[in-house]
């Protein structure tokens, strides 16, 4: 179920999920309702996610903030969440984030057109349930970790 919302106030209803592309954000918005499990924030201009900017939202499963203006994500961005599905492509992102926090729930991570230069296997090692991770248009040329059979090449794209 799709919510679709004209950005007039700060508070939300209760919805399982919440759009809010294009609406001129520059952060991440602390009055989601908590049972939200989708939240789309494409298109915006944040350039940040803060530690536990998404710990009040503990049934979040997937979260798009793709196409921001993204340069951070502090290590317990995604602290008390259950995230499936992360989506942070084509943002500003030099770093590949620590995302020990969901380590145990991410499946897919949309990576592309960062300008990423390197991943190695220390940064995704505590990724169990990792299934999927996209990576295409970076500027990777150093990759330590598909020999080591944590994520089978045909994984990446």
């Amino acid at each position: 179920m799709f919510v679709f919302w004209v950005f007039m106030s700060c508070s939300f209803h209760t919805t399982d999920a919440i759009d809010l592309k294009n609406a001129n954000l520059t952060e991440v918005p602390r009055d989601i309702s908590n049972d939200t499990t989708h939240v789309y924030l494409s298109y915006n201009n944040i350039s940040i996610i803060r530690d536990d900017a998404l710990s009040y939202l503990p049934s979040l499963h997937r979260l798009d903030v793709s196409r921001n203006r993204i340069k951070t994500i502090e290590d317990h961005a995604f602290r008390s969440t259950k995230l499936v599905e992360l989506i942070i492509h084509y943002n500003k992102l030099k770093l590949f984030p620590n995302l020990s926090d969901i380590g145990e729930t991410v499946k897919t991570v949309y990576f592309n057109g960062n300008p990423l230069k390197f991943l190695r296997n220390k940064q995704i090692e505590h990724l169990a349930a990792l299934e999927h991770l996209y990576i295409s248009n970076t500027k990777i040329t150093e990759l330590d970790f598909v020999s080591t059979g944590y994520l089978a090449p045909e994984s990446l794209e």
